[in-house]
C-alpha cells in the first residue's frame, strides 16, 4: 500500500511496472503498452481497460478474418466456375 500511494501522489515520470496483482496495477497504471510479434500497441486507461480493449480489438480482428475467408471462398467458387469456360 505504501508503494502505492507514494506512485499515486509523488511520481510524475514514466515508469514500468511489471506486477501480477491486477488490483495494483488497476490502481496505477494509466496507459498501457502491449508488446507482440516485435509490435507495441497503445491503450489508455488501467489495466481492465485494457483487457477489455484488448478483447474487442481481438473479437474484431476475428471478424474481419471471417469475412475475408467468406470472400475468398466466393470469389474461389467463381473461378472454379468459369476457369475452362474460354468466353
Amino acid at each position: 500500500m505504501w508503494l502505492e500511494q507514494y506512485l499515486i501522489n509523488t511520481w510524475r515520470n514514466t515508469l514500468v511496472v511489471v506486477s501480477h496483482d491486477r488490483q495494483f496495477l488497476n490502481d496505477i497504471a494509466t496507459d498501457i503498452i502491449h508488446l507482440h510479434g516485435a509490435k507495441l500497441t497503445y491503450y489508455s486507461g488501467n489495466y481492465e481497460a485494457y483487457l477489455r480493449a484488448r478483447t474487442e480489438r481481438m473479437k474484431n480482428q476475428e471478424r474481419l478474418r471471417q469475412a475475408q475467408e467468406t470472400q475468398r471462398k466466393h470469389i474461389q467458387k467463381f473461378i472454379d466456375r468459369f476457369r475452362y469456360n474460354a468466353n
